[in-house]
């Protein structure tokens, strides 16, 4: 479990005062509000990308916020982030990709392994050789949370991650994201507007 306390969002105006975020182990966390509101950031501090004074207890243990080498540590190794533009290499086949990330993370793949996290996202019949602009929005947005898997992070970071898929792609993401949660016990959480994504959170926090 991840618990974030005493944050504050300020922008022209107060956005977050005083706020706390539990991020739990297997369930999907969803926060929700208009554009601008300050779900993004919320999010980001979760993932340890938006700087500020607040307080992050990491599975049991309070980060030292000033500590750059122990936060960029986590970053490459405990968390994996997917954006709404999925966040592949355009010059790397889907298999450079994976192996990129598994480098960064600290891990070696076989092919078996890439291919492992292929089948997983519902990448079957894909090339791993192919490059993201072969694939359609959907298959690339796959391929990213493939990318991830090859960190093994304990937590995922998505920031509208459907925004730019159609409701069957869509609902193709959340699947995953539900597996991950329930049958792997990531803890997942989801920064988004769309309804039937956050409808499909186990713990929904809003800010108005």
């Amino acid at each position: 479990m991840h618990v974030l306390k005493d944050i504050n969002i300020k922008f022209e105006s107060t956005l977050i005062e005083n706020g706390c975020l539990t991020i739990l182990d297997g369930k999907i966390t969803a926060i929700i509000g208009e554009s601008g509101s300050g779900k993004s950031t919320l999010l980001y501090k979760a993932g340890l990308i938006s700087a500020g004074q607040y307080t992050y207890s990491f599975d049991g243990t309070t980060l030292d916020l000033n500590n750059d080498a122990e936060l960029s540590q986590l970053r490459k190794t405990k968390i994996g982030y997917i954006f709404q533009d999925n966040n592949l290499i355009e010059t790397l086949s889907l298999k450079e990709n994976i192996c990129l990330a598994a480098t960064i993370a600290g891990y070696d793949v076989t092919d078996e392994d890439i291919r492992k996290y292929l089948i997983y996202v519902g990448l079957n019949n894909v090339n791993e050789n192919s490059y993201p602009r072969q694939l359609s929005g959907g298959e690339q947005q796959r391929a990213a949370i493939a990318s991830v898997l090859a960190k093994k992070p304990d937590l995922i970071i998505a920031d509208e991650p459907t925004s730019s898929l159609d409701e069957g792609n869509a609902e193709a993401i959340m699947q995953i994201f539900q597996r991950l949660a329930h049958e792997d016990g990531k803890k997942v959480i989801i920064a988004t507007h769309n309804g039937k994504v956050y409808n499909q959170a186990d713990v929904i926090y809003a800010i108005r």
